[in-house]
């Protein structure tokens, strides 16, 4: 009898690069150029790293035991719905107006028939130690590889879009799966600028108010948990006091309730606030599915590990988890044949 249980085993994640995406979609990349180097053609294939030994991610993508490569539906759409700014008022220097290629992507999207696509993948290692993942089949329009990754190639936007891939097996026979997903990299011109104190106000007239607030929650966040709740170090020079609830939806009970709040060193603020990790109500560490096991060893954490949580956070906790934490959400039997 099968089990019908799915189990994942690990995770990668790749940028989505200009090289990658199709031509529409193409970079001003002129002043970046160096002598020799060409603009990128658009490929129907994903760039992984460029690596001497493959052997790395042919461990992780394991060609020959997968059974298929796939991705869903509504991860697109929300995909769609999360860059549409970047679309209309972009942050990077397109050759074209993609703004005018966003209905039609949307209405592509939403004409998928199934919640599920399925597509394969080999891969190649060229001469200047390239890693790609390469579709399978020929180059007629007509493979069915070709047509399922074309909901990626088409909808996708470069250096703002990040591909993330969960390796899962079926419990019952070995089989292998792997999940593909992309992501808008919504904080790309914030990756360097981590504010540990500040958060913005909401009305420029606040400014003076928002910070003694800020201060005060701060002060009074220590005193209630006077260490990072996930590694424990207790040097407040180096301690940030994180919203659970972003400040920018609480309503104004919520916005300095210290009980919408938790101190972790900068590290593991970032990744609570772009859902890489979570807390149920009793403390216990919930790590994200998209997390790989290489940097889960790095940063010696597990799913599991007891932090010393606010019992009285739970109602946050539970906003987290629903709207902000990532995890694998997927119909095992949509998948197990």
């Amino acid at each position: 009898m099968k089990k019908n249980k799915l189990n994942i085993l690990d995770a990668l994640e790749i940028n989505y690069v200009d090289s990658c995406c199709r031509e529409e979609f193409k970079l001003d990349t002129s002043g970046e150029r160096r002598p020799g180097k060409g603009k990128g053609s658009g490929e129907k294939r994903l760039f992984i790293k460029g690596l001497k030994d493959p052997s790395l991610y042919d461990d992780f993508f394991q060609f020959d035991k997968v059974k298929y490569f796939f991705f869903k539906k509504s991860d697109l759409l929300n995909y769609m719905k999360e860059i549409k700014d970047e679309y209309f008022n972009p942050s990077q220097e397109y050759q074209n107006n993609i703004s005018t290629y966003y209905a039609d992507n949307l209405n592509y999207v939403n004409g998928l028939k199934n919640e599920y696509v399925r597509l394969k993948f080999n891969r190649t290692h060229d001469n200047q130690n390239r890693y790609y993942l390469v579709l399978e089949g020929n180059k007629s329009h007509k493979n069915i590889n070709r047509i399922a990754y074309s909901y990626i190639l088409n909808i996708c936007l470069p250096r703002v879009t990040k591909i993330n891939f969960v390796k899962l097996m079926n419990e019952d026979n070995g089989d292998l799966f792997i999940y593909l997903k992309p992501t808008y990299f919504a904080k790309l011109d914030k990756v360097d600028e981590i504010s540990l104190t500040d958060v913005a106000p909401k009305k420029s007239s606040d400014k003076e108010k928002t910070r003694k607030d800020q201060t005060k929650y701060r002060f009074e966040l220590l005193q209630k948990m006077p260490a990072c709740v996930v590694t424990g170090v207790a040097d407040d020079r180096l301690l940030v006091a994180c919203h659970i609830k972003p400040y920018s939806i609480c309503d104004e009970t919520e916005e300095f309730d210290v009980n919408n709040g938790v101190i972790m060193t900068p590290t593991f603020h970032y990744m609570f606030d772009i859902g890489f990790i979570s807390f149920k109500d009793n403390g216990e560490l919930m790590v994200s599915d998209f997390l790989s096991n290489l940097n889960k060893s790095r940063l010696n954490i597990k799913n599991g590990q007891v932090c010393p949580i606010n019992l009285k956070s739970s109602k946050y906790l539970d906003y987290h988890r629903k709207n902000i934490f990532s995890r694998v959400l997927i119909d095992e039997n949509e998948l197990i044949d």
